[in-house]
């Protein structure tokens, strides 16, 4: 069996997070430091809000074509507009292209592959910020979800980590750590 995406995902966002805490924590200028956190806010921006953003815009899309409709360039770009508003409000400026971001990702077509991206930085930080803390149970865990190879399910080698991806508190948790940053 193929390594599914979601558990090489949740190893490589796990090891980000934990190599733009310690950059964060131990740079050598404030730049450095600043470095770091800059990286981790932006890993988790991007993989856990605008994954969920772009995802819900992908239901949107078959939604409209589950429903006879065309993806036209205009509909693409009113998408976009309108979830970028909607998510982000006034704090980011749009500017002329903003509208057009739908075209670089062809994310929209591989079946809510988007969502995995939401779901895998809420693991990694669920698991690095345990690391951080300094648990060693979740460190010992993390090293034994990374021997377990392909020979599993997703669901199943999160198991290892004491990860129910069905429970609120995994993605909740998340938004915490985003938040202390």
């Amino acid at each position: 069996r193929e390594t599914s995406n979601l558990v090489t995902e949740v190893a490589s966002l796990t090891n980000e997070c934990l190599l733009s805490n310690y950059l964060k924590n131990n740079g050598a200028t404030k730049t450095e430091k600043l470095v770091g956190l800059e990286n981790i806010i932006n890993v988790i921006n991007s993989n856990l809000f605008g994954a969920v953003r772009e995802g819900k815009m992908e239901q949107n899309m078959y939604d409209v074509v589950k429903n006879d409709g065309t993806l036209t360039n205009d509909y693409l770009n009113d998408l976009t507009l309108k979830s970028l508003k909607k998510y982000y409000g006034k704090t980011i400026k749009l500017d002329d292209y903003s509208a057009l971001s739908w075209v670089r990702r062809s994310h929209y077509y591989m079946h809510f592959y988007l969502y995995s991206y939401a779901i895998c930085i809420s693991v990694a930080t669920n698991v690095a910020s345990k690391i951080i803390a300094g648990d060693s149970t979740m460190l010992t865990n993390y090293l034994a979800f990374l021997k377990q190879g392909s020979d599993v399910w997703p669901s199943d080698a999160f198991k290892v980590l004491g990860i129910d991806l069905t429970k609120s508190e995994v993605y909740q948790n998340a938004i915490n750590y985003y938040q202390t940053l």
